[in-house]
């Protein structure tokens, strides 16, 4: 098991500090913190989603496919969510 800590910027969206926790190549806990604007439910449109996912950046874009990330947090866009994904590697 080990822990992950980034910190990665979106210019018009907001500071991103992402922890993850990952045990046997899968995500055990992430938490997502920063200057952002909430307007949805983070933990449970975005977060919920990628528990139990394997670490890798193609299983947690897949997870996250289907979500409007706009609706969670104001100005992110799907390639922001990529953005993220790759900075997290």
């Amino acid at each position: 098991a080990y822990s992950l800590h980034r910190k990665v910027r979106i210019e018009g969206v907001g500071e991103f500090d992402i922890r993850i926790e990952v045990k046997n190549s899968v995500i055990k806990k992430i938490n997502l913190l920063g200057d952002f604007f909430l307007v949805g439910d983070l933990d449970n449109m975005l977060l919920a989603r990628l528990k139990g996912v394997e670490f890798t950046s193609q299983a947690m874009q897949k997870a996250l496919s289907d979500i409007d990330p706009g609706k969670i947090i104001m100005n992110m866009k799907k390639e922001h969510i990529t953005e993220l994904i790759k900075n997290i590697f």
